[in-house]
């Protein structure tokens, strides 16, 4: 709010929708994943791959968190029973998934909700999708990788200091950002190691419950819908509390 009174706007907060979808969702007993061989249910510990949504992005980014499932199976032993899947958004057809689930063992799963609600890991893109995954619990690494010039117009034209939904809403550095020449598979692969369990994951979980608290009220919708009635028909805009 007090962004937009240095510009004269008179603005109501009425919450974010997110939690509340994310509460009502109903997550199935197992997870079913789809491999190569076969539709079957998960083996241990889920690791979310999410490279987004758009063709340009999981181009980018997928090939990366791939390679970091290769790192952590070589070189981390004790997360060697943890399964990857991917959250394959629409534009993967699923010859694609297949040839990548053969390559790389790893399944793949078109519903985004159903493996963040049985997941212990994510890396995520950049997006909504790193909301999502903090209000449900996951510890994530946020990645993000663009064209030199994509990425060079963005920081004369942007002027935030983080990328993801969460640092940008609690205003300080809860889960990693790893973006353009600091995302690699080594680096990605050190940082969901360090995430799998103790302080560092203990401590993002704690932050996500602030997370929650910041993203009130709770009923987003019809709380804006009551602003807007009340502003349509002569009332004060304010803040609905419900």
């Amino acid at each position: 709010r007090a962004f937009y009174a240095r510009f004269g706007y008179e603005v109501a907060y009425t919450g974010h929708p997110l939690p509340k979808r994310i509460d009502e969702y109903r997550a199935p007993d197992e997870l079913s994943v789809q491999h190569y061989t076969g539709e079957r249910a998960t083996r241990g510990p889920v690791l979310a791959l999410l490279p987004g949504s758009r063709e340009q992005e999981i181009r980018k980014l997928l090939p990366v968190m791939l390679e970091a499932v290769r790192t952590l199976r070589r070189e981390r032993p004790e997360l060697a029973g943890i399964e990857p899947v991917i959250g394959a958004a629409p534009v993967l057809a699923k010859a694609q998934l297949d040839a990548l689930s053969r390559d790389f063992d790893v399944a793949y799963v078109r519903g985004t909700y159903d493996l963040l609600s049985h997941a212990h890991l994510a890396c995520v893109a950049s997006g909504t999708a790193t909301l999502e995954t903090a209000l449900f619990g996951v510890p994530q690494v946020v990645c993000y990788r663009a064209s030199a010039l994509s990425v060079a117009l963005a920081r004369r034209l942007i002027k935030v200091k983080y990328i993801s939904l969460v640092n940008l809403i609690l205003d300080r550095v809860v889960v990693p950002e790893l973006i353009q020449d600091d995302l690699s598979a080594g680096r990605l692969s050190d940082e969901l190691a360090s995430l799998a369990q103790g302080p560092d994951r203990d401590a993002m979980l704690s932050s996500y419950s602030e997370l929650r608290s910041q993203l009130t009220p709770y009923k987003a919708a019809r709380n804006a819908a009551e602003v807007i009635v009340a502003r349509a028909t002569g009332g004060q805009l304010r803040d609905a509390i419900q």
